[in-house]
């Protein structure tokens, strides 16, 4: 069952890699939240230089949210790919160090299918960055899963 979840979560990123960026954007809903809500605030002067792009929240707010969010989503969703990996292969060969290393190699080999496949896909560009923030996000999941059961075994003692 943890196979398929797992194979279902790997084609799910791969499925979205080959969306155009037209069909990904969420400007537009942005736009409209903030018609509705009716933001008159002043932005603070974040920047951000991430692949060779500026990205600048006073200047273009919602393509600075937009860009945050789709980094936030390339760290959660390999996060999850990890964690899945993991628990297969510690099902297999209980906390070795496979359970650790192959997730993450796991990662970034569906990491680089990825940005090879958005390469290809209209209005999209692959990055190497985008490739080493997955692989962030396998790590930053691991650790938080091995601080979590040290706190949760240290409270059953």
């Amino acid at each position: 069952m943890l196979i398929g979840i797992l194979l279902v979560w790997a084609v799910f990123i791969l499925f979205m890699s080959t969306r155009s960026y037209q069909q990904q954007t969420i400007r537009p809903l942005l736009i409209k939240i903030a018609n509705q809500i009716n933001i008159d605030i002043p932005l603070p002067n974040v920047k951000v230089h991430y692949a060779g792009n500026n990205y600048d929240l006073q200047s273009n707010p919602y393509g600075f949210i937009e860009f945050t969010f789709r980094k936030s989503a390339h760290v959660f969703v390999y996060a999850v790919l990890t964690l899945l990996a993991h628990y297969l292969i510690r099902k297999k060969w209980g906390r070795s160090l496979y359970s650790y290393i192959i997730p993450l190699v796991f990662v970034v080999i569906v990491a680089s299918i990825d940005e090879t496949l958005q390469k290809y896909s209209v209005d999209r560009t692959s990055s190497p960055y985008d490739v080493l923030l997955d692989f962030t996000g396998g790590c930053i999941a691991l650790l938080l899963m091995i601080l979590i059961e040290s706190f949760s075994r240290r409270r059953k003692v």
